[in-house]
């Protein structure tokens, strides 16, 4: 029978997928540069956050998380890291609880919890969205593992829309645009032009970032358009920029 678990936060969704999974599969993983640590099987887990930085080979404290818990998911998605379910072995407890670290604040936050309480899943990414296989939902020896999928699709961020907006018609019937990104240019796989004309039209173009003019053919002599742009890419999309008008003389 299908069953489907869906909860909502923000936007956030965990779902529930059928799956024959007859072992739970610890698995570890280092998201990025930013590690968590837990003491598993211990009495006491730490709350602590450690950073390290491949260029300085050196490591720092952020901030720590709210509930220290070991045998948790660590993945990282549209730059946040999320700490996923995991263990309170003082307490003989498993919890459902979704962390999400900020590193750009420095500040964690909660996100959606999971459908169950969950530790010791084997996990993955894959277009965005954080798997979690199997796993064990009590504090308890020989316990099983259970059977389940989890899909955890956490919100798309938005990265900040271009600035500096320039546009420029040539004689030979080229319009070339000119902007900045205020994100790093690897997170732009796309860019959105929009033109609006004095005549209540409106269309989208779609080019590559290192592909700034437009045809004059595509566009109607004789009136004012108004141009303005965005990006798109792994980390998300960006807001609009602001507008430019220019007149395309007949």
């Amino acid at each position: 029978m299908r069953r489907t678990i869906r909860c909502r936060t923000h936007g956030q969704r965990w779902h529930r997928y059928p799956i024959a999974v007859s072992t739970p599969t610890l698995a570890s993983s280092t998201a990025r540069s930013t590690l968590r640590r837990g003491e598993w099987g211990g009495v006491i887990t730490q709350p602590d956050l450690f950073i390290y930085d491949p260029a300085a080979d050196a490591w720092s404290l952020g901030a720590p998380v709210i509930e220290s818990t070991s045998g948790h998911v660590v993945q990282v998605v549209g730059g946040l890291l999320y700490a996923i379910g995991g263990e309170l072995v003082r307490l003989d407890r498993v919890l459902d609880i979704t962390q999400v670290y900020n590193p750009a604040k420095d500040r964690w936050t909660l996100g959606a919890p999971l459908p169950i309480a969950l530790h010791a899943t084997a996990n993955t990414v894959v277009d965005g969205s954080i798997y979690l296989f199997g796993g064990i939902s009590v504090v308890e020896a020989n316990s099983l593992g259970l059977d389940t999928v989890f899909r955890f699709d956490p919100p798309v961020p938005k990265n900040p829309p271009p600035t500096n907006l320039a546009v420029k018609l040539f004689a030979s019937g080229d319009v070339r645009l000119k902007w900045k990104f205020k994100h790093r240019t690897s997170d732009a796989t796309s860019v959105q032009v929009e033109i609006k004309s004095s005549r209540a039209q409106r269309k989208l173009v779609a080019l590559a970032p290192s592909k700034k003019k437009l045809r004059l053919s595509d566009l109607a002599t004789g009136s004012t358009h108004s141009f303005r742009v965005r990006s798109r890419g792994p980390s998300g999309r960006s807001g609009w920029s602001d507008a430019v008008a220019v007149t395309i003389p007949n």
